[in-house]
């Protein structure tokens, strides 16, 4: 009898606590699908024009953010394009963003010392949970007013929730013929760059055994091992490194990554360097306050007057540090395009020294490095022979010159 009683009271107590877990389980599934269906519903009643979140915005380069010759790092710059893209975004979809990548960036002209940035930035699509912002700037001469066109720059940003999360963003309900256009190409860019993550690269190192380098104007001594030219720094993100979700500002990674490579650029010419461009990237892994970075940089090869450095940004944990530990997670990798330039009458100048691959990974960096010249002197191409594209409508910024 006690034996069947204590059966009984067992089997009673399971069934409380199977129903509990049922009710629970059932309870948060509601509580998800409410959210998930209130936050469509307010993304979809909230959609917004392309004009409703443009950003102007008015920066004036200092000596710090120049080089000795009074020409502004291009880091800075980078850093100043991705903060006025986020603040488009955030306007956006009024909440947390982060930035998940940016497009190749060329430099028409540079920046000196006392002239003032214009930037405009401007929704072109948004998403399920990220957003393309256009940004462009343009250099102003404080004496004179002349501005000339700087670079125009395609950042894709993804809508964070109170988790940390993606969550969706408000729909995007272009008005003119022009923003349609936008939103248009920026679908198309969206799905191409999607199916070239998940194709296969082509095996370069085969063809790099039929290649034959020609540089008859170099001499052999002038050959250098792409490993010299390898450098590495780490960086502590602090607070003001970041945003309110403690996530450093993608834009201040790319700083940092310029200044990297501008060094492994400046100690294999030894001469005045200009940063002139920066291949499309994305950001892997988020970057929280705290942590250390580690950046990786040197010249994978050099052009007659140009040259590409490499850099590749890893976030250490200073916590766990072992001889056992895998390799750190990578953040990003970016290409730089820097040119040399005379000291006395600011031209670009022949690159006496070029690199020597040795290992596998260098000879695959180098052939890479051409095909990526390549694209960048078709785009360059197509840039010159279309016309400065005007800023923003609906801008606060006076475009009367």
């Amino acid at each position: 009898t006690r034996d069947i009683s204590s059966y009984m009271f067992d089997l009673f107590l399971f069934r409380i606590v199977l129903s509990v877990a049922l009710c629970t389980i059932s309870s948060y599934a509601v509580v998800w699908y409410l959210g998930l269906f209130k936050n469509k519903k307010v993304a979809g009643e909230n959609a917004r024009t392309p004009s409703y979140s443009v950003v102007d915005g008015l920066e004036t380069l200092t000596p710090g953010q120049c080089t000795k010759f009074s020409f502004a790092y291009g880091g800075e710059l980078l850093a100043m394009v991705d903060k006025i893209g986020g603040a488009c975004a955030l306007r956006h979809c009024q909440a947390p963003v982060v930035t998940a990548s940016m497009s190749e960036i060329h430099f028409s002209t540079p920046a000196k010392v006392s002239d003032i940035i214009l930037m405009t930035s401007k929704m072109t699509a948004a998403f399920n949970s990220s957003m393309e912002v256009e940004v462009l700037v343009y250099v102003e001469d404080p004496l004179t007013g002349k501005r000339t066109f700087c670079c125009r720059a395609l950042l894709k940003f993804v809508c964070l929730g109170d988790n940390r999360r993606p969550r969706q963003v408000p729909k995007l309900t272009p008005e003119s013929e022009e923003e349609k256009q936008s939103f248009e190409k920026a679908c198309e860019r969206n799905n191409q760059y999607k199916s070239q993550k998940s194709t296969k690269m082509n095996d370069i190192v085969e063809r790099w055994s039929d290649h034959s380098r020609v540089s008859e104007a170099i001499p052999a001594s002038k050959f250098i091992p792409t490993a010299d030219t390898r450098l590495e720094m780490t960086k502590m993100v602090m607070p003001v490194h970041s945003n309110p979700l403690g996530i450093a500002f993608g834009g201040q990674i790319l700083k940092w990554m310029e200044q990297a490579a501008s060094i492994s650029a400046i100690r294999l010419c030894r001469s005045l360097v200009l940063t002139v461009g920066l291949d499309r990237m994305s950001f892997l892994n988020q970057v929280p306050v705290g942590s250390m970075v580690l950046i990786q940089a040197q010249v994978n090869r050099v052009f007659t007057t140009s040259m590409e450095v490499g850099v590749r940004v890893r976030v250490l944990d200073w916590q766990r540090r072992s001889e056992t530990a895998s390799p750190p997670p990578f953040c990003n990798i970016g290409y730089f395009t820097f040119v040399a330039i005379d000291e006395h009458s600011y031209q670009p100048k022949r690159i006496d020294v070029d690199v020597m691959p040795e290992s596998e990974r260098d000879k695959l960096r180098y052939m890479q490095a051409m095909e990526r010249r390549s694209n960048r002197m078709d785009v360059r191409a197509k840039t010159r022979s279309n016309p400065a594209p005007a800023l923003h409508r609906h801008s606060l910024i006076n475009t009367d010159e």
